[in-house]
């Protein structure tokens, strides 16, 4: 018994040394075998989900952008893609390279910028196929959004793209999100069936995953991985399990040991970009079929195409009912509430066909939702009460990182900032490598304890704060190599050396921010550029009619011109704003002599 225990343990150990743990591979392995599949899964918008902009992927076109008067342009130049933001007329352009592409075209097409540092932000605007066109990427037409500043994290390339080759450990919570200069191009075979290493050297069923095989949940859960999402809104919608990575999901895991899911209370009528698998599940079909119906059950994740009709004539019977595009009455095409230049199938199946416009256009909203949050998927688990706490902002026992900065995130919107502290504390103790957490930390400390942290930390984001913490314009121009869209740093440079160039950079990156327009007219000023100076004056009391100190600016502007009825109107207004500005009153005493 005991030698065949031991020849058992052998065999296991030399099958663990033939068959090593299956990694990631070049997809292209598996056309040879494949080849027929390989090129119809290639049409797909899966497939097609992620690459490099070319002329017909990125045509030109222009936004002018009413909410926060601004123009946006995209570009082509040599061979290369560039998407541009300026004021009208062409004032104060700030440009980026659009270097990939993320989405099929099918519905839409959004441009990324990848920084020096590694890092990807998203571009202002993007192609939309219903429209054939260009308008504001989604969560951008609103009077202040990111520009050119928005990064992407490792969450967004889950479901966009296949899994990047990245260091063990920075896809983990709360690390900011650098990406390899190297990243594939698609969803590809193995987000459906696993890493295909092993299956190339041993091409057996039993060394893929084939999710034919699979039970109908775990085959749900393949294709929920990316289009379960309760809503876009920052609920949180979702959250990784502790110790779960953002790529450490394999197809034929179950999904609730990967993502915790949360919803609104009591509100499931949303119809959003993503909720396909969100809208199937409350369906009559889907309930009714008691976990037999599936994704695949009507798509073939290997075609772009397919007669979803017969899907459906397959329990209703042409006796029953005898539409030939069941999908066109039962599943319409609807504009989303969340993506509103786009329109797409909605996936919940109903008897009748809603009467209102379901195509109309709408507007974005930004309501930002401050209601509970209840669990979704999985419905019940041993630690649920520990989830649904962290979402809804609660303190918990447990003294994970992630429990703890999620509840010191709270408390920081909620204005306690020694208790925030306190656990950003804990939480770095537990693991030094949560940059965001100590950046958020240093921004609740005294400004040597705050300057101690930020040192800590190699990203731009935290040079910037420190260069202005510390007044450095060596830490500054740091921050600007790492990630140049830094319109603090540029406003602090252009003050302190000071620099044109720098000031007219922060105001063309973000055109709201009032100081860096008043110190650029005040350098023109200076310089004898009296109408380039007044111009930015102007400007700055038209984006901020209430902001003193650019009225009193133009105020002198315009005395100094002649123009002294326009003088005294704009230091009555600073008055008016702040009755005890004494540059007012004495400028004011001058501009009404006599």
């Amino acid at each position: 018994m005991k030698l065949r225990l031991l020849l058992c343990t052998v065999l296991l150990a030399a099958c663990s040394r033939k068959h090593p743990e299956a990694v990631y591979i070049d997809a292209k392995r598996c056309q040879p075998c494949h080849a027929k599949i390989y090129a119809t899964y290639s049409q797909t918008g899966m497939a097609r989900s992620f690459s490099r902009p070319t002329a017909s992927t990125a045509p030109t076109g222009v936004v002018n952008h009413a909410a926060s008067n601004l123009v946006f342009e995209s570009l082509a130049r040599d061979g290369r893609f560039f998407q541009r933001g300026s004021e009208p007329g062409g004032r104060h352009s700030f440009e980026r390279e659009a270097h990939y592409v993320i989405g099929s075209g099918n519905h839409a097409r959004t441009f990324l910028h990848r920084l020096p540092d590694g890092e990807i932000a998203e571009q202002p605007i993007t192609w939309y196929a219903a429209e054939r066109g260009w308008a504001m990427s989604p969560g951008f037409d609103t009077p202040v959004h990111q520009g050119f500043r928005r990064r992407i994290d490792h969450g967004c390339m889950f479901c966009h793209n296949s899994y990047p080759a990245v260091p063990d450990g920075t896809d983990r919570y709360g690390v900011q999100a650098v990406f390899p200069s190297e990243l594939p191009m698609g969803i590809d075979c193995q987000r459906c069936h696993g890493p295909g290493s092993r299956h190339v050297e041993r091409p057996t069923p039993e060394t893929i995953v084939n999710p034919a095989r699979l039970d109908p949940q775990r085959q749900l859960e393949i294709c929920m991985q990316c289009h379960l999402e309760t809503t876009s809104e920052a609920l949180p919608a979702s959250t990784r399990r502790f110790g779960r990575n953002v790529y450490s999901y394999r197809p034929g895991d179950a999904l609730g040991d990967y993502m915790v899911y949360f919803d609104h209370v009591g509100r499931d009528d949303k119809f959003e970009i993503n909720g396909a698998a969100y809208r199937l599940r409350s369906s009559r079909c889907f309930l009714a079929s008691r976990g037999r119906m599936t994704c695949t059950t009507c798509h073939d994740p290997h075609q772009a195409t397919g007669n979803v009709s017969k899907k459906c004539q397959g329990c209703h019977t042409a006796a029953h009912h005898s539409e030939q595009n069941c999908a066109a009455c039962h599943m319409p095409k609807r504009r989303t509430d969340d993506a509103v230049h786009v329109i797409m199938t909605d996936h919940r199946i109903q008897r009748l066909k809603p009467s209102s416009d379901l195509l109309a256009p709408r507007r974005e909203r930004h309501e930002e939702y401050t209601g509970r949050v209840a669990l979704y998927y999985p419905s019940d688990f041993p630690d649920r009460d520990l989830y649904l706490r962290m979402a809804n902002g609660e303190q918990t026992s447990s003294s994970h990182p992630k429990a703890l900065v999620m509840f010191a995130d709270a408390l920081m919107k909620r204005g306690d900032r020694p208790g925030a502290a306190d656990l950003y504390r804990r939480a770095l103790q537990a693991d030094a490598g949560l940059d965001k957490a100590r950046i958020n930390l240093a921004q609740t400390l005294p400004e040597n304890q705050a300057i101690a942290e930020l040192r800590r930390v190699n990203s731009a984001e935290a040079l910037m704060a420190l260069g202005l913490r510390t007044r450095s314009a060596d830490t500054l121009k740091k921050a600007l190599q790492l990630s140049d869209d830094l319109a603090e740093a540029h406003a602090a440079l252009g003050q302190m050396l000071p620099s044109l160039e720098h000031l007219r950079a922060a105001v063309a990156i973000d055109p709201r921010l009032p100081e860096p327009r008043l110190n650029l007219g005040r350098l023109l000023y200076q310089m004898g550029r009296h109408d380039e100076a007044l111009r930015e004056f102007r400007a700055v009391v038209e984006r901020n009619p209430h902001f003193a100190e650019g009225r009193l600016s133009l105020g002198v502007a315009l005395g100094e011109k002649g123009d002294l009825k326009g003088a005294v109107l704009e230091f009555r207004e600073v008055l008016r704003i702040d009755p005890a500005n004494q540059d007012a009153i004495r400028n004011l005493k001058i501009a009404l002599q006599p």
